[in-house]
């Protein structure tokens, strides 16, 4: 696993050294290597969790900062979700917002 990750660090050097040296190509070209460097940079992410905490059911992190916690008791939870419909023969939308608070 460790191998994997020095892999997909160098390969996430090289698209940034390789962003840095073609800007001047397009803002399409650049935002192609952005995306590779995005892609990259979650699985090296995802990646790193599973290496340090290999057995942990939930892992959070990015950057270097990761924590991990195989189960926890939720003591309350509350929410509420807002549903708003609004019909239109040019521009129909639905907007839907879930906020939820927990207490742990």
């Amino acid at each position: 696993m460790v191998e994997q990750v020095a892999e997909l660090e160098k390969k996430v050097l090289e698209l940034k050294t390789r962003l840095a040296e073609e800007m001047h190509v397009g803002l399409e070209h650049a935002a192609m290597l952005e995306e590779e460097i995005s892609a990259h940079t979650e699985s090296l992410e995802d990646v790193k969790k599973k290496m340090y905490f290999p057995f942990s059911t939930l892992t959070l992190g990015a950057a270097g900062m990761y924590c991990a916690c195989d189960d926890f008791w939720l003591e309350n939870m509350k929410g509420y979700l807002v549903l708003e419909v609004q019909p239109s023969k040019t521009h129909p939308s639905i907007n839907l917002v879930l906020q939820v608070s927990l207490e742990i």
